[in-house]
């Protein structure tokens, strides 16, 4: 019963390790994700600070900390996505912290490519490629991934994932 309770408390953060170019925990990432944590709650903090005295008066020296603020978080954030570069990612997620590069990888068909790959069923499944039609196929056994990843377009996109759970 104890260990239904532990993981009932168990955080469902994500886990990047499939997706992530290269998650090492190296030190000198964490400590610049802790340095970006501090210029995040020091930017929130300014912003709220900031609402609330709007409402009393107009002008306030409150703008000029959260332009402050706001470049501390901006410097931090440079300064950990050139050390993930350099020295791999970071990522705990009993924590929630993150600071990793993540591929994202997505897939088109090529018309031509399907025409001259699976012509049997290319009438099937062209007039644009419908990808549900293809999987369908791919499931029945009907064509192989062979032929289906002769036909693919694969594009990949890199995107910095910088995360502290509350």
């Amino acid at each position: 019963m104890t260990q239904g309770k532990e993981e009932a408390k168990r955080p469902n953060n994500p886990d990047y390790t499939m997706s992530a170019v290269s998650i090492k925990n190296p030190p000198e990432v964490k400590v610049l994700l802790d340095e970006w944590m501090a210029a995040k709650k020091l930017s929130d903090k300014a912003s709220e600070n900031l609402d609330f005295a709007r409402a009393s008066v107009p002008e306030l020296p409150e703008e000029v900390k959260v332009k402050e603020a706001g470049k501390l978080l901006a410097e931090a954030r440079s300064n950990l996505e050139v050390a993930v570069k350099e020295f791999g990612g970071y990522q705990d997620t009993e924590a929630g912290l993150y600071a990793l590069q993540q591929v994202r990888k997505t897939i088109t068909y090529d018309p031509d490519k399907v025409k001259a790959n699976i012509p049997t069923y290319a009438d099937k499944i062209l007039a644009q490629v419908d990808v549900n039609v293809l999987k369908g196929l791919l499931r029945g056994k009907l064509i192989t991934q062979e032929q289906v990843d002769n036909c693919a377009i694969a594009k990949e996109s890199l995107m910095f994932v910088i995360q502290a759970e509350s």
